[in-house]
């Protein structure tokens, strides 16, 4: 495979940028794991007492709203009402659930498959990224295998990032693609939007979260904040109770 590059030495800071934002992506991902694999119980049961104090906040203002109507309380009704005003932050509380469980099957690598992982998508990046080359518009088939090398390298799985490395060069022989041209129209333009882009990324979360990954003082300084978060909620669901039972007595 021979890549013709007709913009000098733009197009290799271009590239070279392009791959820098893909990896500090992966960072940005990897960091957000393991910032869930470490808090996420706990991030998750503040959650949840949250959705369930707001869920008692709007029944007490359903029964006082019935109640002022002079009507009396169909049970059914306000669990639809509460169902249904509920469902949005039931969503977000089931993503969460979903992201704790997964950051725990987390599989760890060697530093060779690390490496290997990394050497591996950088080829093929330069050979199949849209950004790069056009020989995935002309090929769906080469489109579909770029997506699955994305999700390899972002889920760092070895195994299938190898296979696909094979499955790209038989298809790129396969379709005769010996020689392609590429042209990157206002390099200058998108390398500064990428400069932004990666600057971005790295100076907000969930990249930022590494301070508490790497840092153990810190972490057990925001395990600590997380614990007096979920008694203050704790509390307030209690008396949230206990004014929703006055209130249905009366």
């Amino acid at each position: 495979m021979e890549l013709v590059r007709l913009t000098g030495g733009d197009y290799s800071r271009y590239e070279e940028l392009l791959l820098k934002r893909d990896e500090v992506e992966k960072q940005a991902d990897h960091m957000f794991m393991e910032y869930t694999r470490i808090f996420g119980d706990i991030t998750t049961e503040i959650f949840k007492l949250k959705v369930e104090c707001i869920a008692i906040k709007k029944s007490i203002s359903y029964i006082i709203m019935i109640k002022n109507r002079g009507e009396e309380l169909d049970p059914q009704k306000l669990v639809e009402y509460i169902e249904e005003r509920m469902a949005a932050y039931q969503a977000e509380l089931d993503e969460m659930i979903r992201n704790n469980e997964e950051s725990k099957k987390g599989v760890p690598i060697s530093a060779y498959q690390e490496k290997e992982i990394k050497r591996v998508y950088r080829k093929l990046a330069k050979i199949l990224h849209p950004d790069l080359s056009n020989i995935t518009e002309k090929h769906p088939e080469l489109a579909e295998l770029f997506q699955r090398v994305m999700i390899a390298y972002k889920c760092n799985n070895y195994k299938e990032i190898k296979e696909l490395e094979v499955l790209t060069s038989k298809a790129l022989d396969d379709l005769g693609e010996e020689k392609f041209e590429v042209v990157i129209p206002n390099i200058e333009e998108k390398i500064e939007e990428l400069e932004d882009e990666i600057q971005g990324i790295m100076t907000t979360e969930p990249y930022t979260y590494q301070e508490y990954i790497l840092d153990h003082e810190k972490q057990e300084a925001k395990m600590r904040e997380f614990q007096e978060e979920k008694e203050t909620y704790t509390k307030y669901k209690e008396e949230l109770q206990k004014n929703l039972k006055e209130i249905q007595e009366n």
